[in-house]
């Protein structure tokens, strides 16, 4: 199996600076805008990205029988050539409205780095989708599959969910035949089509090109793709040149692009000005001063030697780009004179030097902090950077990138580069290949009191960005994790986590399970205290308007809730204990369910002499702090003290309320 090595990424904590903490590229953020960002990588299982891919698809011979089976069946299997558009149909069945509409999960058949079981069904609900997919995977993850997958396959159907599996023709699922069909590719002439009306091209009575339809015929679905990305660059690049001339421009970028850069890059000198068509490649489109300081920076960082030359008596930089086929425009950033010759030259590189690549990291880190650049400049060279790592599978890279990105600054003020390790690991997450190994390292990473509070920011950025949006339950994890940090990065996290499960049941109910589990151990749920109070939210618990039934009538919430109070009551050190019991004890006076609410109270503090005392003593406290409530604050008060002497000892399961004592509790 492929194993990828992450550099390390730990630190020492920034140090603080006027007594107020750290600063850093979510400093002021609040939890509410966080939620709000819209991640610059759509996810896998995003509406947007699947809405894309809904407006594009066009469905493959064998697309109806596959869908019947899984309709019949819970569980198929997808098997196809490589390129066939087997991942792609497997999202497009998955999200078949007849399918249910619970959360998507992308499971891989080994045990992962946090010890969870790929075949533990128990997360799943009814409605939810799995994907499984072994594009990637090799024999011995096969040999697993065979065996695991016809139990795995009756339990998902047992909790009312759905499974396809995207399989390869290389390796053989003896085993499974049952439930494999064959997807067939389709044709890639109607594929075309469908993509440039949706991009609003008028090919009406077009010619064909020479050579188009063989090309496609023996490449992938996926090129289509990036034809007609080529195609809407060439009609930004000449808007009047009509459908022809940028369909002939973009076959001829996508077809012999590569070639073409390779034969240019031949004819030139060693050294500088190889050096300046990679710079020029990788900052096409970027402030031309930041591109010459980039070449200058390459040839540093590779030992090149010096030139000796004095200033006078070299070539100007423009004169240098002509010699390589590139120019500054009147706004002063570096063009190509072919269509997507840069992103050619950049796969040339990447391609063709690979004693050069571990070179290129050290590289970036210099060229990114170039001051002719904006942030968005910024942003579009990590991207690029990103991209060829991805392409050619130097994870390590980039590990290395978004450690010396999210670095705190030399003058103690944050990490000011950290906004754009938030990219890279966006796109890191969202790859189709290594997406799951960076889950993996930001589970790790959650987990490391070691790392910076600029990678923990970055972290809390994704998990509310395109994470979230694939993968809650795994972002409500690191979140989890991110909130036992100290400072204003894991009260950030807290409270971020706190909104992100505030309208989701299901999620609130896994993070309780989570952190306040009867069964955990008190000093354990006692390190999540300030998260289970921040949590514990009593009008929430009790409101029964959107839901069949109020929170605090699910007895397993509620022995959720007695557990983390038990624990606050009992040596908490969060400094929230009295704001939330006086919330706890005003929502009872207030709203409906308050008998509840003082029920709970009172079985937490049951069985410690000092908790119920203190609890007592915070209720009458809260009762004589006011004029205008003391009938209906003493009410409380004494029917609090009659379940403290009546609470049954800790550990007795009390039935739920139903919902005639929950209305009726007011």
């Amino acid at each position: 199996m492929t194993t990828v090595n992450f550099s390390q990424v730990h630190g020492s904590q920034a140090p603080s600076h006027h007594g107020s903490g750290n600063q850093f590229f979510l400093a002021g953020l609040t939890a509410e805008t966080l939620l709000r960002f819209r991640p610059r990588v759509p996810g896998p299982w995003s509406d947007e990205r699947l809405r894309w891919l809904k407006e594009r698809f066009l469905k493959p011979g064998g697309f109806q029988e596959a869908k019947i089976a899984l309709a019949r069946d819970s569980a198929v299997m997808l098997r196809g050539e490589a390129g066939s558009g087997r991942r792609a149909t497997a999202l497009i069945l998955l999200d078949e409205p007849e399918h249910g509409r619970g959360y998507f999960h992308e499971t891989f058949p080994t045990p992962d780095f946090s010890g969870h079981n790929p075949w533990d069904v128990s997360e799943l609900d009814v409605g939810d989708r799995v994907l499984l997919d072994l594009s990637d995977a090799d024999e011995e993850v096969h040999k697993i599959v065979d065996r695991e997958l016809t139990s795995y396959c009756a339990a998902v159907k047992a909790r009312g969910a759905r499974l396809v599996v995207v399989a390869h023709d290389r390796y053989e699922l003896s085993g499974h035949l049952w439930m494999a069909v064959r997807i067939e590719r389709p044709d890639p002439s109607y594929v075309l089509a469908r993509y440039l009306k949706v991009e609003g091209f008028d090919f009406t009575d077009a010619p064909p090109e020479p050579g188009l339809a063989d090309f496609l015929g023996k490449a992938p679905v996926h090129t289509v793709v990036t034809l007609v990305d080529l195609m809407q660059a060439a009609r930004s690049n000449d808007s009047t040149g009509g459908f022809v001339t940028w369909r002939h421009n973009a076959f001829t970028a996508l077809e012999g692009g590569a070639k073409a850069v390779a034969d240019h890059i031949r004819k030139l000198k060693p050294g500088r000005p190889r050096a300046l068509i990679l710079a020029a490649a990788m900052f096409c489109g970027l402030p031309a001063d930041a591109a010459f300081g980039a070449a200058a920076s390459l040839l540093a960082v590779v030992d090149y030697p010096a030139d000796e030359r004095h200033l006078l008596d070299r070539r100007d930089f423009a004169e240098e780009l002509r010699k390589i086929g590139a120019e500054i425009d009147p706004q002063r950033r570096i063009r190509f004179d072919g269509l997507a010759f840069d992103a050619a030259a950049r796969a040339h590189f990447w391609d063709t030097l690979p004693n050069l690549r571990p070179k290129l990291r050290f590289w970036l880190d210099r060229a990114v902090r170039e001051p002719a650049l904006t942030a968005e400049d910024r942003d579009e060279l990590v991207r690029r950077f990103a991209e060829q790592c991805l392409r050619i599978g130097r994870i390590g890279d980039l590990g290395f990138l978004i450690s010396r990105l999210t670095k705190t600054s030399e003058t103690g003020r944050g990490a000011p580069l950290a906004r754009h390790a938030v990219l890279v690991l966006e796109q890191g997450l969202q790859d189709e290949h290594y997406g799951h190994l960076f889950r993996r390292q930001t589970y790790e990473w959650s987990r490391s009191p070691r790392i910076s509070d600029g990678l923990a920011s970055a972290i809390v950025e994704v998990c509310v960005g395109s994470l979230c949006e694939s993968y809650p339950e795994q972002a409500l994890v690191r979140l989890h994790y991110l909130t036992r940090r100290r400072g204003d990065v894991g009260d950030l996290a807290c409270r971020v986590l706190v909104e992100f499960v505030a309208e989701d049941n299901r999620l609130l109910r896994r993070l309780l399970h989570r952190i306040a589990h009867p069964e955990r151990r008190e000093d354990l749920v006692r390190r999540d205290g300030k998260l289970f109070l921040h949590l514990a939210d009593p009008y929430r618990l009790v409101d029964g308007t959107t839901r069949s039934k109020p929170l605090v009538a699910d007895n397993t919430i509620r022995r959720y809730l007695v557990s983390g109070w038990r624990a606050e009551m009992n040596g908490g050190s969060s400094g929230l204990l009295g704001v939330r019991t006086r919330d706890w004890l005003q929502a009872a006076a207030t709203g409906p369910g308050g008998l509840v609410l003082l029920d709970i109270l009172a079985e937490a503090s049951a069985g410690s002499f000092a908790a119920s005392s203190d609890l007592e003593a915070e209720a009458y406290s809260w009762a004589r702090d006011t004029d205008g409530e003391r009938a209906s604050r003493a009410r409380v008060v004494r029917s609090l003290s009659c379940k403290i002497d009546n609470a049954p000892p800790p550990g007795t399961r009390l039935p739920a309320p139903d919902n005639a004592t929950v209305e009726a509790a007011q």
